[in-house]
C-alpha cells in the first residue's frame, strides 16, 4: 500500500463507525493507517497481509463474488445438520480455492460445533494463502471456541503463513491470561512479520490492562493483575528484542508493547537510525512519561524530529510536544509553520487540533473571567 493510499485509509478512519464496523477493526485499521509503520515498497508487508484479514473477516457479513460460492455461504444458516456435507465438500474441492473459501464462511455461519472447528483448523494447513486467511477470520469470529486453535497454531505451526495468519486472528484484545502467554511464547518466531504481529497484539492486550472499565468483578480484576504481571514479566525480553532485531517494525512494536515499563529504551529509541521508530519513541515519551524527572531535558531531541522528512514522524514529534507540555517558543514556533506549511494534509490537520489543546483555556480560567 503506497503512502497516497494510507492517507486515504487515514482521512476516512472518522467515518468508520458510522459505517458499522467492529470495533476491534475499527482500531486495528487505525493503527495500520496512523502511520506508525513504515509501508515498504520493494515486497508485501506485513501490514498489506494483515490488511487481507481484516477484508476476509468483513466479507464474512458480505455476500461472496459469485452465484455459487453464495450458494454454499447459504447453506451454514441450516445449522450443525449440514456440517458434514460442507466439510466433504470442503475436503473434495482440492482444485478450487473460491468454493473452500465458501465453505469456510459457510462453516463459520453454524457456529462453533466441533466438527466446524476441526475443518477451520486443518483449512490453516491449506496451500492457498487466501484460504489460509479465511479460515483465521473465521476461528476469530467465533471468538472463545477459536481462540486455542489460534494459539495452538501460532505456537507450532509449521507454516509461516499459518503462525502469521493465526497471529493476527488474536488481534483482538479479551484479555485472556493464556492467550498473552501464547503471545509472548512466540517473540523469538523466526518470521519477522510473526514477531511483528504478535508484538502488536502484546500491545493491545497490555494497554488494556492498563484502563480502569471494564475491570468491575473480583475474576477481571485477578485477571488484570495477572496480565499485568505478566507484562513485568516480559519486560526484559521485551528490551532485549529492541536491542537486537535488526527490522524497524519490530522495533517499533517493541516500544509499543513496553509502554511505560522502560524509560531508557524509549531514549535510545529516540536516537535509533530508522526514522519510524524515532516518531514512535517521541509518541511514546509523550504519552507515557510527561511526568518522568528527565522528560523535560529531551524535548530539544523531540523538537529536531519535528524537522524529519517522514510526515508520521512529524507528526508524531508535534503530538509528544504537545503532551510533554512545553511552552519552549521554538518549538510552538516550528509547530505553527508545520500546521501551515507542512506537505503532508494530515500533518497539517493533527497539528492545528494539538496547537489549539495547548492554548484552549482551561475550564477553571474561562469560568474565572
Amino acid at each position: 500500500m503506497t503512502g497516497t493510499a494510507s492517507t486515504f485509509v487515514g482521512r476516512r478512519l472518522g467515518r468508520a463507525r458510522g459505517l458499522g464496523l467492529r470495533p476491534a477493526l475499527v482500531a486495528a485499521l487505525l493503527l495500520l493507517s496512523s502511520g506508525q509503520l513504515a509501508w515498504a515498497q520493494s515486497e508485501e508487508t506485513w501490514q498489506q497481509r494483515f490488511m487481507k484479514l481484516l477484508h476476509a473477516e468483513r466479507s464474512l457479513s458480505e455476500g461472496a463474488a459469485t452465484p455459487r460460492a453464495e450458494a454454499i455461504r447459504s447453506l451454514g444458516h441450516l445449522g450443525p445438520t449440514v456440517v458434514p456435507l460442507l466439510e466433504s465438500l470442503y475436503r473434495g474441492q482440492t482444485h478450487d480455492p473460491e468454493v473452500r473459501v465458501a465453505n469456510l464462511a459457510a462453516l463459520a455461519r453454524v457456529g462453533p460445533d466441533h466438527g466446524v472447528l476441526r475443518v477451520l483448523q486443518a483449512a490453516l494447513s491449506d496451500p492457498e494463502e487466501q484460504v489460509v486467511v479465511t479460515a483465521a477470520a473465521c476461528l476469530q469470529s467465533l471468538e472463545w471456541a477459536g481462540e486455542p486453535i489460534l494459539i495452538h497454531a501460532l505456537r507450532t505451526h509449521p507454516s509461516d503463513n499459518a503462525r502469521f495468519y493465526s497471529a493476527c486472528g488474536l488481534w483482538v484484545s479479551t484479555g485472556n491470561p493464556e492467550q498473552v502467554r501464547g503471545l509472548i511464547e512466540c517473540l523469538d518466531d523466526v518470521d519477522p512479520h510473526v514477531r511483528a504481529v504478535v508484538l502488536f497484539c502484546l500491545s493491545r492486550e497490555f494497554t488494556r490492562s492498563t484502563e480502569t472499565w471494564g475491570w468491575d468483578t473480583p475474576e477481571s480484576l485477578a485477571t488484570k493483575r495477572e496480565i499485568e504481571a505478566l507484562a513485568a514479566a516480559c519486560t526484559p525480553d521485551l528490551v532485549e528484542l529492541f536491542e537486537r532485531e535488526p527490522l524497524p517494525n519490530v522495533r517499533t512494536g517493541a516500544l509499543l508493547a513496553l509502554g511505560d515499563r522502560s524509560f531508557e529504551t524509549v531514549v535510545r529509541g529516540l536516537g535509533d537510525p530508522s526514522s519510524e521508530v524515532r516518531g514512535v519513541a517521541a509518541s511514546c515519551l509523550g504519552r507515557h512519561y510527561g511526568d518522568h524527572p528527565l522528560a523535560a531535558s529531551l524535548i530539544p531531541v523531540v523538537v529536531t524530529l519535528l524537522f524529519e522528512s517522514s510526515p508520521r514522524t512529524r507528526e508524531f514529534a508535534a503530538a509528544a510536544v504537545m503532551n510533554l507540555g512545553t511552552r519552549d517558543r521554538f518549538a510552538i514556533a516550528v509547530l505553527f509553520h508545520l500546521s501551515y506549511y507542512d506537505p503532508d494534509l494530515e500533518v497539517r490537520v493533527n497539528v492545528r487540533r494539538y496547537l489549539r489543546s495547548i492554548f484552549r483555556p482551561r475550564r477553571s480560567e474561562r469560568e474565572g473571567r
